[in-house]
């Protein structure tokens, strides 16, 4: 699963926004609901 959001500055990560993997999953298993979601790795 490939998840895209805003474009970050050059020198900003995702964590200076405050997105945590947590964050995503969360939102990626309310998305997907009824079915589930396991997540094994992160990539960055």
């Amino acid at each position: 699963m490939y998840i895209e959001f805003d474009a970050l500055y050059r020198d900003e990560c995702a964590a200076d926004r405050g997105v945590t993997s947590h964050m995503l999953f969360s939102e990626a298993r309310d998305i997907l609901s009824p079915d589930k979601l396991d997540v094994k790795d992160v990539a960055w």
